[in-house]
């Protein structure tokens, strides 16, 4: 299982701090006279001494036994300080537009070294002055392994129990002493990532998984006051979710099986999208562009116009608009080989059975070979 990773951000008029903190290290935030502050990290196990991130008016160090080596620190240029020949650095002190900005390291007697490789990992995630975006973070969240939540101490976990019936499974949500069925008789868990939020309350995104590689999402909504189910969406999760950008994906069965996406964001405890159109992807690795070849005239819309797409044609989907009934395409064009023109065609759902008709034609008699997926 991966790192579980919390977001630390602490903003003042004067500057700016933002990290990843992993599971298992505690920190502290201590606020100084005319606005310099650090934030001061450490193993929980590990209590002696600190690496210290600061921010400060000035930054001066004794040059006496000093060794300095240039650096960079997630993009941004810097000097290590090393004094007697240590084999660990006792500071690191940013240059250029982040010259007020320092990093001390008061454990380099004790645990530094048993822990050097993620000092190096909450080195590389940090961001300083206007790098840093107030906003709320995103930490994924792995099955069976709680995560402590901000200031209430209280542990978040998602786990996977075997159901009464034995038939399935269901995803469980605990905050604390809290705890919710999310899902029952599913096949297994997808991603589930937790949406930190300013205020009294966080989201938490929970992906459910059923066979041939379907699922959907549910949105959580988590406070003091208990774990609430607000929406679900009938799509998986893909790609890295951030707070404002939710990548979904589900499979569209309309004149063949294509993976839909749209994106999503999360408004008034709800999914929100202002895309109609579901972009089409292909439903697996190194699977090529499908295409659907005409068995016969059909009308399309190209270009707002009607026009009547000719028998033998070759049509690249490209997208669907499940509400309006739309199905999108790419072509080459008859008279420019090289060129792609692009256009719809008008759907209808059959009444009985399966499938779909264009203009009153069924499509297994339009199209060669429909790729439907299972």
């Amino acid at each position: 299982m991966a790192d579980c990773y919390r977001r630390i951000t602490h903003i003042t008029e004067n500057g700016s701090i933002q990290l990843s903190l992993p599971q298992g290290w505690a920190y502290q935030v201590s606020e100084q006279e005319e606005g310099e502050f650090s934030i001061d990290l450490h193993p929980q196990s590990e209590p002696e001494g600190t690496i210290s991130i600061q921010y400060v008016k000035l930054f001066g160090v004794c040059g006496t036994g000093l060794e300095q080596e240039d650096c960079v620190i997630n993009g941004k240029e810097a000097a290590k300080g090393i004094y007697d020949g240590h084999e660990y650095w006792d500071y690191i002190a940013f240059s250029g537009k982040y010259e007020n900005y320092a990093v001390l390291n008061s454990a380099g007697d004790s645990w530094w070294g048993a822990y050097q490789e993620q000092i190096e990992g909450i080195l590389n995630s940090l961001s300083l002055g206007n790098e840093v975006k107030d906003g709320p973070e995103v930490v994924e969240l792995e099955e069976g392994e709680p995560i402590e939540m901000g200031d209430s101490g209280k542990e978040l976990c998602v786990t996977l129990e075997d159901t009464e019936e034995d038939v399935g499974a269901s995803i469980h949500l605990s905050y604390g002493e809290q705890k919710a069925v999310v899902a029952d008789y599913v096949d297994g868990l997808r991603e589930c990532y937790v949406l930190r939020q300013d205020g009294p309350y966080f989201y938490v995104l929970v992906g459910e998984a059923f066979p041939n590689d379907a699922g959907g999402t549910y949105l959580m909504k988590v406070s003091e006051d208990g774990i609430e189910q607000c929406d679900y969406l009938e799509a998986v999760l893909r790609e890295d979710v951030t707070a404002n950008y939710i990548e979904a994906a589900c499979k569209i069965d309309v004149l063949g099986s294509y993976l839909g996406i749209k994106h999503y964001g999360i408004l008034e405890d709800k999914f929100y999208t202002d895309e109609q159109v579901f972009e089409f992807f292909q439903l697996q690795e190194g699977v090529l562009r499908k295409q659907l070849a005409l068995l016969q005239d059909v009308p399309a819309n190209l270009y707002g116009e009607t026009k009547t797409l000719e028998k033998g044609a070759i049509l690249y989907p490209t997208g669907c608009d499940t509400e309006r009934r739309r199905f999108y395409f790419e072509y080459e064009n008859p008279k420019y080989p090289d060129e792609m023109l692009s256009g719809f065609l008008n759907y209808q759902i059959k009444e009985e059975g399966f499938g779909c008709t264009v203009e009153g034609t069924d499509e297994y008699e339009l199209f060669e070979g429909l790729p439907y997926a299972g």
